[in-house]
């Protein structure tokens, strides 16, 4: 996947340069990790009639599952260090 935020940047210049199919492409992937403003960017292709209905809920799916685990694993990470923190 690489890093999401670089992944998101890139898809920005795509975008910018007129490659907006490869722009999605990188979206795409990004949202699919949990990145947010990747997803308000789909958001946006998609009210401009580039980007499809069918794609759009399954790359949402994608994002809401990857900020699921995202808090999941905040959560027992702040239940762990709340147990350490007690038992001082």
């Amino acid at each position: 996947m690489g890093n999401v935020t670089a992944r998101n940047s890139l898809a920005c210049v795509e975008a910018e340069s007129g490659n907006i199919k490869l722009a999605i492409q990188h979206w795409k992937l990004a949202a699919g990790a949990g990145h947010s403003v990747a997803m308000k960017n789909l958001w946006a292709t998609f009210y401009g009639g580039m980007f499809g209905k069918d794609n759009l809920e399954e790359t949402l799916r994608a994002h809401k599952e990857a900020c699921d685990v995202m808090s999941d694993e905040q959560r027992g990470e702040g239940a762990a260090y709340n147990v350490r923190e007690s038992s001082r």
